[in-house]
């Protein structure tokens, strides 16, 4: 998991230094600024309740494949003789694999920290340098979001083929 001490090079590291050194131009208004910096954050949730899933799928105890001794026609009998491989490979696909779907959700999420600080970076800059633009951000930034929200679709609502 993404608890570990170890500094991992971020993804976008080229791009932060360039928008920390002032070498990144980007045109957009503050408005633009306040949507990606909430898509971000509304991205980066959609990304943790993906990991939660897979935290989920990792410690799910009974998957009804044949896991179990005792389950099936008899006692210390299984139905299926792959069950229990079969389990260990969802788990460790879940969140026990360097290529696990926890891994990979954790990428993504650095890579829109990286985009939502690039951005950020960016902003503060032209806050900082341009008075007018620093009130349309905060007036922007102040407003209610009325756009409309995208939800992440249930993972159990897909249809199975």
């Amino acid at each position: 998991m993404s608890d570990d001490t170890t500094q991992t090079p971020r993804p976008l590291a080229n791009i932060l230094k360039e928008a920390q050194d002032g070498h990144i131009a980007i045109k957009l208004s503050a408005e633009d600024f306040v949507n990606i910096d909430r898509d971000c954050e509304a991205f980066k949730d959609a990304i943790r309740n993906v990991q939660l899933k897979a935290q989920d799928i990792a410690s799910h105890d009974v998957w009804g494949l044949g896991e179990q001794s005792g389950w099936g026609n008899g006692e210390g009998t299984r139905q299926l003789v792959s069950s229990d491989t079969l389990v260990n490979r969802f788990r460790d696909k879940a969140l026990n694999d360097p290529n696990s779907l926890y891994q990979i959700m954790d990428q993504h999420l650095k890579i829109v920290e990286d985009i939502q600080t690039a951005h950020r970076t960016v902003r503060d800059r032209m806050v900082e340098s341009d008075a007018n633009f620093a009130a349309a951000f905060k007036t922007a930034n102040e407003a209610a979001d009325t756009r409309p929200k995208v939800d992440t679709p249930a993972l159990a609502s897909r249809p199975h083929k």
